[in-house]
């Protein structure tokens, strides 16, 4: 098995990251922004789906109240991404999440482009169905702030509510409530190591797990943007120019080619080869390759 070049697998994480929050840009500056919030809500459901519930032995959150068992949860998955994140435990029956500016998601200036329907659509995809998945239908997350409307970060506390919950009271907004002091010696832990990796795997796997939700959320229509091609073509495009800049060459070198470095190939260790969209995992294309071709 070859060796893990760690230099390859930032770069991977650093060109899915730069994908992904470039494809919620160029959806919410198309001609169909609305369904930008569509795709953020059904792709953070299906990874919630995938992710949350056979997540919890290997967190070590068995056996936890179901309200710090999720704001625990997010923390770790979070904090293992690479995502800075607080933990604030109430009580049995509340728990605080604190994500700290600048968001992970939005680097830069890219958070003044993003509406709230598309951070709240987040909240609504995974943070609301936490209670269903649990079979606690007590359970709700309050949110009280949000980034993208100019406040302190995105803050917000999971509530057992002591009486069953409406389906749209999973998700409520308490502006102005602030958390508790944040001790990180009172927060969960669990096994470092590979950080890189995990960061890359993460940044990937929303990428992995967006192209059906993309579809869905246009009902199947062929969403072109103002330059008349798919977002994930538009994207792919601009988001690999900038990178081929941004590395000082490298990837042209290694690819022999401008824009013939596929990061999860790289990531492999297999960064002398192009990428011609065959051979991947599973004989599907990895996103960055889509783009490329314009798949």
């Amino acid at each position: 098995m070859p060796e893990i070049d760690t230099r390859a697998i930032k770069a991977a994480a650093g060109l899915y990251h730069s994908y992904f929050t470039g494809l919620i840009l160029t959806l919410v500056t198309s001609p169909r922004a609305p369904e930008a919030a569509e795709w953020v809500f059904r792709l953070f459901r299906h990874q919630h789906h995938e992710k949350f519930l056979s997540s919890f032995d290997k967190l070590g959150l068995k056996g936890m109240p179901d309200a710090v068992a999720c704001a625990a949860f997010h923390y770790l998955s979070n904090q293992i991404g690479g995502v800075e994140v607080e933990f604030m435990r109430e009580s049995e029956r509340k728990a605080w999440v604190n994500f700290v500016p600048p968001r992970w998601i939005y680097p830069g200036a890219s958070i003044c482009a993003v509406p709230s329907e598309v951070s709240r659509a987040f909240l609504r995809g995974w943070y609301a169905h936490n209670g269903v998945s649990l079979a606690n239908p007590r359970l709700g997350f309050v949110c009280t702030a949000q980034t993208t409307d100019g406040q302190h970060g995105l803050s917000g506390y999971f509530l057992d509510h002591g009486r069953e919950l409406a389906e749209d009271e999973r998700l409520s907004f308490r502006p102005g409530e602030l958390p508790p002091p944040f001790d990180p010696s009172a927060a969960p832990r669990t096994a470092g190591g590979r950080l890189a990796a995990r960061t890359a795997g993460q940044s990937r796997a929303q990428l992995c797990h967006g192209v059906h939700p993309l579809r869905s959320a246009t009902a199947g229509r062929t969403v072109r943007t103002g330059r008349g091609r798919p977002p994930r073509r538009t994207t792919g495009r601009l988001i690999g120019a900038a990178a081929i800049q941004g590395d000082g060459g490298s990837a042209r070198h290694r690819g022999g080619r401008r824009g013939g470095v596929c990061p999860s190939h790289a990531a492999a260790g297999r960064s002398r080869g192009r990428c011609g969209g065959t051979g991947h995992p599973g004989g599907r294309r990895h996103l960055w390759c889509v783009g490329r071709a314009g798949g």
